[in-house]
This record gives C-alpha cells, structure tokens and sequence, in this order.
C-alpha cells in the first residue's frame, strides 16, 4: 500500500469541463438555466462558469443572452 498519493480531485475544474462539454455538444445556442438543468447543477454556478469561459475566449454570449461555444 505504499505508491504515490492519490490526486485531489478539482471540482470546480470537473464542473468547467462540463460545462464545456455540454456547451460544445448543443447544436444550438444555450440559456444557462437549460444548460444547469441538462447538467443538474445550480444555475447560479453554470452561469458564473459561463461568465468565466465567455471571459477567457472559449463562450461567447449571443444576443439571445444564450452561449455557444
């Protein structure tokens, strides 16, 4: 039982990649409170991860308020 320390698990990484992932699989642009129920978390939080994807170039926000990637 002596091998390397297991990794700490990043859940807000976890939950970005997601986010991602959910963003990029829409066929159409998406609302933040469709995105938070598809992947059934708080919508406050997809939202800020939208923000913050949105602020680093990967999302965009459409005129619709929805994102696409």
């Amino acid at each position: 039982m002596s091998g390397p320390p297991k990794a700490q698990l990043n859940q807000s990484l976890i939950d970005g990649i997601a986010t991602l992932q959910e963003l990029a699989l829409s066929s159409d642009p998406i609302g933040c409170r469709a995105l938070a129920r598809r992947l059934n978390m708080d919508p406050t939080r997809v939202n800020r991860l939208l923000q913050t994807l949105e602020h680093i170039g990967i999302a965009r926000k459409t005129a619709k308020r929805k994102y696409a990637p």
